[in-house]
Parts: structure tokens; sequence; C-alpha cells
């Protein structure tokens, strides 16, 4: 069951307007497959997530609120100012959250490549990797590049998306690893005891 909600939520992840859904289903998956399994990284991995997506939840939420209640006379800004620290605050608590969330994933997905034997997962992984070394190499483009980085975005999106649709249809489709076989010996038993 775990490994069916986790392939479902990293495919849903990777898309648009629906990877909210798919999020939280890989926060679930993560904890499930881990109680599944007995690995305590992966459920680890899983609370985590869902603490991760509660906490960003409740930072856009309240973001949101201070946004509209700026809106109003100068006194009202005055005071969404001073609940726009502690927004901030809960912002970057998420973020550090989801970084770490993100972290924890990457170490995961990489085990199940390997309990799974799933070389479709560890290409997910390194696409994952790559993705993330590109958006970081990106951010000074950006700043100099302007509207011209967007197309560097564009594709750093497309990866993303790729890698999301190949670790779920590789979490789908892998199979338990057979045990390894117990060696047979060809010698003959020892004598009875006289």
């Amino acid at each position: 069951m775990g490994k069916t909600i986790l392939g479902i939520g990293y495919i849903l992840a990777a898309i648009p307007y629906v990877n909210i859904i798919g999020i939280l289903l890989v926060a679930i998956g993560w904890f499930t497959l881990g109680k599944e399994r007995d690995r305590g990284l992966w459920k680890v991995t899983g609370i985590l997530g869902i603490v991760s997506f509660i906490l960003m939840i409740a930072a856009i939420a309240i973001a949101t609120s201070i946004f509209f209640a700026a809106m109003g006379s100068p006194a009202a800004i005055e005071r969404a100012l001073a609940a726009g620290i502690g927004s901030l605050a809960a912002l970057i608590i998420a973020g550090i959250f989801i970084i770490i969330f993100g972290i924890l994933q990457l170490i995961c997905l990489w085990q199940f490549a390997n309990v799974y034997d799933s070389k479709l997962v560890k290409i997910a992984v390194i696409l994952y990797i790559l993705t993330i070394i590109a958006a970081l190499a990106a951010i000074p483009l950006v700043a100099t590049m302007g509207h011209g980085a967007l197309l560097g975005f564009i594709g750093l999106g497309i990866l993303g998306f790729i890698a999301g649709i190949l670790a779920g249809i590789g979490i789908l489709t892998a199979k338990e690893q057979a045990p390894a076989p117990t060696p047979v010996t060809t010698e003959a038993p020892p004598p009875p005891p006289p």
C-alpha cells in the first residue's frame, strides 16, 4: 500500500496544479512504506514531510491574511508589518523543514532503488540532483539576465517533471528483490556417532 501511495504521490507531485496533493501523498507514502518495511529513515522522512506540509500551509495562510489586512488604513499596514515578522519566521522554519525533507527524500529514494533494484528510481534521483544543481547555478543568472532566464527555469521545470514521473513509475513497477539463494553443499553429511 505504501509503495502505491508513494508512486502516485511522485507522479502527482510532478504535475502542476495537483502537485500539492502529490507532495502530501509522498510524505504519507514514505511514512507508510517505512512502517511496512520497518525502515526508520523512511518513517522519519514521512513525518518530516507531513510537518513541512502543515507548516507551509500555515505560513501561506498567515502571509495571505497579513496581505489582506495591510490593504486597509495606515494603522492596519503598521499592524500587518508587525505581524509580518512572525509570518517571515514561520516561512523560514517551513523552508528549513522543506529543505531537510528534500534531502531525506533523495537519500530514501536511493535506498529504495537499492532495496527494490529499480534503475528508473536511480535515474530519477540523478535527475533530481541535476535539477537542484542547475537551479542553484541559475540564481545568479536571474539577477543578470532578468526575463531571459525564464527559459532556463522552464528547462528546470521539465527536468524536474521527468524526474518525478520516472520516480513514480519506478516505484510503482519495482519488484521485491529475491533473497540470496542458500549455498548448496556437496559434502557428504558426517557419519553418525558410534
